[in-house]
């Protein structure tokens, strides 16, 4: 979108700043005089409450008839008020923002608003103020700034998440309450969170460890569920109208990002439009090195092709550019709600998001003898589209006192497409994915003390494999073996669930669930183009899981949870059928015998705090892993070795491990040294080893992040640090180890980075974004990355609040 446009609608509706009527009332941050949305007022009995929209406004009307009000928020001080007070500081009213506190709402848990101190796991909240002002090119680069999540990226336009030793199909992704991994999502690094728009993200809630009880397969290590902006209704019967909006450029990748959003309120009609498009050129990595290998990772060579298609080495004119890593991402997040009372609220939602081709940077830089492997390798198009349609119900009923109801459609569209140095045969591989989510959720109150969630899940896949190779002198196509069987995939989940929560006194919270789960593969082959010894492939799953937890408030300022939980991750398509390369000179064929894998995790944390000067959490975990789903050595039709598109290749396949044992913890500091000055530092230890006593894949070098913060009432700043420790190339995982292009002899090395980030209020709600990252231009790597991460990097946008 062109930054010339957006800078109009800057212009034009910065002067549109409605207040609104005399019942109104606005709640601004008594630091930075920012609005405050979320914020509930009730009267003192909560009877009637109401809760202030993005711009921090609340309507009274309904409210008037009480003499005083309580104003409550998770992060700011609360505070009752008579109404007469309310009159008297014409109405607005500025809250004192805790950054120590225990205790707060959360949705995570069960799927509904919590109490934290009620809840025995650890959760971490990305709110939407922080989501502004991290200010990400991509999602993924958000959760890496939380300090404790690992991000591994094979491409720049990726980003795999890493928690707690666990990654890909492992964690589960869940957007406004849809999950979206689906059969095809794979145990090697996944990038789908690169179709996440931040910039239409309402906040974050990060679940650590097995969600299984509450969300089914695949949420082993943690679940991590985004919460994309919500439409508004009007306080009158007239139309109101609101644009936000910004335009950033970076300067490690040329980068050039754009959003626009739109909210139309009614009373009872509110639409919510945002429209995101981002530009990025070729990568330039950090020039000054950590260890003794200063030329690793360098771009020396890459392939050009001359006019009759005869492939060439070249010499890069700067080795530090990472050539080829550009690409461009654009979305759509379309939002409609409608409330025609007090007991239902209706949302539509439309997400699309689609990228360019995404080269696969790790595969260009293999070499092959005096040659690079690979003229070409690249990701297609990668695209997401998600129809959401959501019932929320507030009428209680005999089996329910409120309800949710999701139905959600989705489409996924990828392709894999290379072509070896000299070769003129470009092969070419498409999936898509048709994915139909039903969601049921309710609570009940059963006494005064105890609550039930409980609800149930449904889940069909539909996955077409196709694939040809095309020689690109003749253009003649011809058909080549498909990622996945190309005659019928079908991929169903299903599962019953509850929760149940029960206070035995006011500072201790039990929390008991079960769940029942139900998985079935059917997989049909073509076997002309790969021989298989089974035309067929089916399989049914079930698995139960449990949960136990204990929130113990031991006094207001220390709080000890305890909880023990199982999960489980039934094989989907991409382990149990798949034919791929997984990498150089191997080649992974079909298992009809995988089973499930099952974890059994127990955690324990502490939570204290110190005043309102200090607060410090630490939480210890461990975790047992059965039937361990791991890619081996395999033998096909009694050969350890067949041919693959032209290679002879070592024979493997997904195949259960006898198990695995996994621990470690994490440390949270937060400290204030003022009402404008504070600190906070995280920092992550894990460890992990299968049955043989290798090193599980998955679990990156103890890493963390350090802040320095200063704001006041229009300057916001950060000074952090990211680092991450070493591992030794032989305590690497053996897949590791095969990847020497990614590892120096030493392994995988250490590094930090020094950063700023800034936000510097103009007029009103202009916001100008400063920032630099990696300030002392160093080169790393990533622990698993197939990529180097940017050098020096220059930021600046400017942004219309909402």
């Amino acid at each position: 979108m062109n930054k010339y446009f957006l800078l109009l609608i800057i212009l034009f509706t910065v002067f549109y700043t409605k207040i609104g009527a005399s019942q109104n009332l606005l709640i601004t941050n008594s630091i930075t005089s920012e609005p405050i949305p979320g914020t509930i007022v009730s009267d003192t009995l909560k009877t009637i409450y109401k809760v202030s929209n993005s711009r921090g406004i609340v309507d009274l009307a309904e409210l008037t008839q009480f003499t005083h009000l309580v104003i409550h928020h998770n992060y700011y001080q609360n505070i009752t008020l008579s109404l007469d007070s309310i009159k008297s500081l014409n109405y607005k009213i500025k809250l004192e923002e805790l950054t120590i506190h225990i205790g707060g709402l959360t949705i995570m848990a069960n799927k509904w608003e919590q109490e934290t101190t009620e809840i025995p796991f650890t959760i971490s909240t990305v709110t939407p103020k922080e989501v502004r002002f991290i200010n990400p090119q991509i999602t993924a680069d958000m959760l890496a700034q939380t300090g404790n999540i690992f991000i591994q990226k094979s491409q720049s336009g990726g980003g795999s998440p890493m928690i707690r030793g666990f990654s890909a199909n492992s964690v589960l992704l869940v957007v406004d309450g849809v999950r979206m991994n689906n059969a095809i999502f794979r145990s090697g690094n996944l990038q789908n969170s690169l179709n996440i728009d931040p910039n239409a993200l309402g906040h974050i809630e990060v679940i650590y460890g097995p969600g299984s009880v509450t969300y089914g397969s695949d949420a082993l290590g943690g679940v991590m569920d985004f919460h994309t902006k919500e439409a508004e209704f009007s306080f009158s019967d007239k139309l109101e109208a609101n644009v936000e909006g910004f335009y950033r450029t970076s300067s490690a990748n040329l980068e050039r990002s754009t959003s626009i959003g739109v909210d139309l309120k009614w009373k009872s009609f509110g639409s919510h439009t945002q429209i995101s498009y981002s530009n990025f050129a070729n990568l330039r990595v950090g020039k000054n090195h950590f260890g003794n290998y200063p030329e690793f990772g360098k771009r020396n060579f890459v392939v050009s092709q001359t006019e009759s298609k005869k492939d060439t080495m070249v010499a890069v004119d700067d080795p530090n550019i990472m050539f080829p890593s550009l690409f461009t991402t654009q979305s759509i997040n379309q939002k409609f709600r409608y409330k025609p009372n007090n007991k239902l609220d209706i949302t539509y939602s439309f997400i699309y998001s689609n990228t360019t081709d995404i080269p696969r940077y790790d595969r260009l830089t293999l070499e092959s003898g005096d040659y690079l492997k690979y003229a070409q390798w690249y990701y297609g198009p990668q695209t997401w589209l998600m129809h959401n349609l959501r019932f929320r119900l507030f009428k209680p009923t005999k089996i329910y006192d409120s309800g949710k109801i999701i139905m959600a459609y989705q489409n996924f569209k990828e392709s894999r497409n290379d072509r070896k140095f000299g070769s003129t045969a470009l092969n070419q591989r498409q999936e898509e994915v048709d994915f139909i989510t039903l969601n049921i959720d309710f609570s009940k109150n059963l006494a005064k003390h105890t609550t039930l969630y409980y609800g149930l899940d449904a889940g069909f896949n539909n996955v077409t494999s196709t694939a040809h190779m095309t020689d690109i002198v003749t253009e003649a196509v011809s058909p080549i073996q498909t990622r996945y069987p190309n005659l019928l995939n079908h991929y169903t989940s299903s599962g019953l669930f509850f929760n149940l929560k029960h206070k035995l006194s006011k500072s201790l919270s039990l929390m008991a669930g079960f769940r029942y789960s139900f998985v079935s593969l059917n997989s049909q082959f073509d076997t002309t183009l790969n021989q298989l010894p089974f035309q067929d492939l089916q399989f049914f799953n079930y698995a139960p899981n449990g949960s136990f937890g204990m929130a113990w408030m031991a006094k207001d300022d220390l709080q000890l949870n305890m909880n023990l939980a199982t999960g489980f991750r039934a094989p989907n398509l991409d382990d149990a059928a798949k034919i791929f390369d997984s990498e150089p000179g191997s080649v992974v064929v079909p298992n009809p015998d995988l089973k499930p894998e099952y974890v059994y995790s127990g955690e324990i944390s502490l939570i204290k705090t110190f005043g309102k000067i200090a607060k410090f959490e630490m939480t210890v975990y461990a975790s047992y892993i059965n039937n361990l789903i791991v890619r081996k050595d395999f033998i096909y039709e009694g050969m350890d070795s067949i041919f693959y598109d032209g290679t002879l290749s070592q024979v493997q396949a997904m195949q259960n491990a006898d198990y695995a044992k996994l621990f470690g913890g994490n440390l949270n500091l937060s400290i204030n040294f003022s009402k404008k000055l504070s600190f906070s530092s995280a920092y992550n230890l894990a460890k992990g080893m299968d049955s043989d006593n290798n090193n599980l894949r998955h679990i990156p070098p103890h890493f963390g992040n350090t802040r320095l913060t200063y704001k006041n009432h229009i300057f916001t700043a950060s000074i952090f640090a990211n680092y991450s420790q070493k591992i030794a190339f032989d305590q690497l995982a053996p897949t590791e180890q095969e990847k020497t292009n990614l590892y120096t002899p030493d392994g995988a090395e250490a590094w930090y980075t020094l950063n700023f980030i800034s936000d510097i209020k103009l007029y009103q709600r202009i916001h100008l974004n400063f920032g630099v990252t990696n300030i002392l231009d160093r080169f790393y790597m990533p622990y698993s990355s197939g990529i180097p991460a940017p050098g020096r990097s220059f930021m600046i946008g400017i942004r219309l609040m909402p």
